[in-house]
């Protein structure tokens, strides 16, 4: 019978300990945007009784506060709920994005990436491994949050070390990293979305590039993957074994193991980098003079439409990546299973 380690409750306390019960009291997201949904109701007749108002930023008038919750404004607000979620920027590019991201996901590609992070032995690479996947798994949406953490729980077990420190390196580089990646992705799409809404305001004409952020976040995914695996190792770690939380479970045996990737799911790996390439040579290629992607007349491919078609390029990116995988280790049978 395994010997279970008494957790110290004391070592729980300070500001780790308040930040935890902090966190565990906020409330459900729906409640969340239902308290805001009121909130921007009632400050509404408030602002309005008070006769306040704001300067147009393009054409200079005077614009009040409306009051939503007269009879004909709540009337207008449940019409054109529909016809708001589906002309909103966001809501047009993501699902775009997230139909090549589900098939990347359901084919096993995004499961066999996160699994390379077991090829190495070495805590500190092993480490950096799996947040710098974790950092880059928002390419699998809220799938991440799921996949990642017990699957890393799993592979610390198997190499001896404490399972909950890897479970809390997986969710947090997920959370942290959430915006950055190397490609870009759904994320961008949306966000781009959110600014192009509001340049309207000023700019009717104006069109926001998907990767005008790009930059940025890539720097960001090397740093936050440095600074995730440092506070794992020299921090959580030491914590958890110190307080013997999760430690019991190194001492017992479990029918649950870690597998490594198999030799058709290298396989499947390679040949899908083979397919990333391609795809990179290919969009290279619709740059050239006289392809759909070559600079327009006075201007750079920057300015054409190359940026403007990145959720669809996300979309053929991840679907044919996905595609391979999937006809390789047998998950994707036919072209109708895509489906």
């Amino acid at each position: 019978m395994a010997t279970e380690t008494k957790h110290d409750e004391q070592a729980l306390g300070g500001f780790y300990g308040w930040i935890e019960r902090v966190g565990n009291k906020i409330p459900h997201p729906v409640y969340l945007f239902t308290w805001l949904l009121v909130i921007t109701f009632f400050a509404s007749l408030i602002l309005n009784k008070l006769g306040v108002a704001a300067v147009h930023p393009v054409t200079a008038k005077v614009v009040p506060v409306l009051n939503m919750l007269t009879s004909e404004k709540i009337g207008l607000f449940f019409k054109n709920m529909g016809n708001k979620w589906m002309t909103f920027a966001p809501m047009i590019t993501v699902p775009l994005c997230t139909l090549g991201l589900a098939l990347s996901n359901h084919s096993g590609l995004l499961s066999a990436s996160l699994k390379t992070a077991g090829a190495s032995k070495s805590k500190w690479i092993v480490t950096l491994i799996v947040a710098f996947i974790g950092v880059n798994a928002n390419l699998a949406g809220d799938a991440a949050f799921i996949v990642f953490p017990p699957l890393v729980a799993i592979l610390y077990l198997n190499l001896g070390r404490n399972p909950l420190s890897g479970l809390f390196l997986a969710f947090g580089s997920v959370c942290v990293g959430f915006g950055a990646n190397m490609i870009p992705g759904s994320a961008d799409a949306s966000l781009a979305g959110l600014t192009e809404a509001a340049a309207k305001v000023i700019d009717p004409q104006y069109v926001a590039n998907p990767v005008m952020g790009w930059y940025y976040l890539f720097a960001s995914t090397f740093l936050v993957t440095i600074i995730c695996a440092v506070i794992d190792i020299k921090i959580i770690e030491p914590r958890l074994n110190k307080t013997g939380m999760g430690t019991s479970s190194l001492l017992s045996k479990t029918d649950i193991e870690y597998k490594p990737l198999s030799d058709l799911e290298k396989k499947g790996l390679k040949l899908t980098l083979l397919t990333i390439i391609l795809f990179f040579v290919a969009v290279a290629a619709l740059c050239l003079p006289g392809m759909p992607f070559a600079a327009p007349k006075n201007g750079t491919v920057m300015t054409g439409l190359l940026f403007k078609c990145i959720p669809f390029l996300i979309f053929a990116l991840f679907f044919s990546a996905g595609y391979v995988y999937g006809a390789v280790v047998g998950t994707i049978k036919k072209f109708g299973d895509t489906i």
